[in-house]
C-alpha cells in the first residue's frame, strides 16, 4: 500500500480502538501522531528491516494496540501497581526499542519522559527522525547496548517488548529503577518468567495483566507483566 494510505488506515483503527476503550488523559494529538508514525514506518520499511510487514495496516495496528494497552490499564480501575506509571514527571526507559513499540507509541500518548535505547543504527535513526516528525518532544533516543548500572536509580519505569535474556533485563531494571518504580515486560499469555530472577534484582511485588488483542482475524492472548522495586 501507499505509505500515506497505511497511515490513514492505522489512524482510523486507533479511533475505533479508543472509542471502545477510552483512555483518560490521552494526548490530544495522539491519533495524528500515530498516522505520521505509521506512514513513516511504511515508507522506511520498504528500505530497511524495521518490523514484519511494515506496509500492512493491520500488522501496525496490532503493535500500536499492544503498546498502548499498558497505558489503558494504568489509567483504569484495574491499574494495580501500574497506576500513575506514565503520568507527567515520570521517567521511563524502553530497552530494545526497535521500531518504536512500545516506547515511542507511549511517548506519543503521554507527557512522561521516555528514553529509547536501541543498539541498531538504522532503527535508532528511524526513531529520531519519526519522533521529530510526530512532534514528540518527551523522548530521547540512545544508540548503544545497555548494561546494568547505566541508568542507576534514575527511572520510574523500565520496559521491554523484545525480551532477550530475562536475567539481563531484571539486572538492568533493578539498578535503573528508583524505589517504588516498576519493571514492565510485554509478552504472550503463555510466557513464563522465573520469579527468582526478579526477586534477586529487588523486584518483589508482582502483577500480571492478561488481555486479548486481534491481529487481523486472529485473536491473540497477550500479557503485561509488572514488578515493583522494593523501597
Amino acid at each position: 500500500m501507499d505509505p500515506a494510505a497505511v497511515g490513514r488506515e492505522v489512524a482510523d483503527w486507533v479511533d475505533s480502538w479508543l472509542e471502545a476503550r477510552p483512555i483518560a488523559g490521552l494526548h490530544a494529538d495522539f491519533r495524528d501522531r500515530i498516522r505520521v508514525f505509521a506512514t513513516a514506518l511504511a515508507a522506511w520499511g520498504a528500505k530497511t528491516n524495521l518490523t514484519a510487514k511494515p506496509d500492512d495496516p493491520l500488522e501496525i495496528a496490532f503493535h500500536v494496540g499492544d503498546s498502548i494497552t499498558a497505558l489503558a490499564l494504568a489509567r483504569s480501575g484495574n491499574a494495580g501497581i501500574l497506576s500513575g506509571s506514565f503520568d507527567e514527571g515520570k521517567s521511563v526507559l524502553d530497552v530494545g526499542s526497535g521500531a518504536g513499540f512500545p516506547g515511542l507509541v507511549l511517548a506519543a500518548a503521554t507527557d512522561a519522559r521516555f528514553t529509547l535505547v536501541e543498539s541498531r543504527q538504522k532503527r535508532a535513526s528511524f526513531l529520531r527522525a519519526v519522533s521529530a516528525e510526530m512532534g514528540v518532544r518527551n523522548v530521547r533516543v540512545e544508540t548503544r547496548r545497555i548494561s546494568p548500572g547505566d541508568f542507576a536509580g534514575e527511572c520510574d519505569g523500565v520496559m521491554t517488548r523484545a525480551l532477550g535474556q530475562a536475567e539481563v533485563f531484571f539486572a538492568i531494571a533493578g539498578l535503573a529503577l528508583r524505589a517504588g518504580g516498576v519493571a514492565i515486560i510485554y509478552a504472550s499469555a503463555a510466557h513464563r518468567i522465573d520469579q527468582d530472577l526478579a526477586r534477586r534484582a529487588g523486584l518483589n511485588e508482582y502483577f500480571r495483566y492478561g488481555f486479548e488483542l486481534h491481529r487481523g482475524y486472529d485473536a491473540l492472548q497477550r500479557a503485561i507483566l509488572v514488578w515493583r522495586k522494593s523501597p
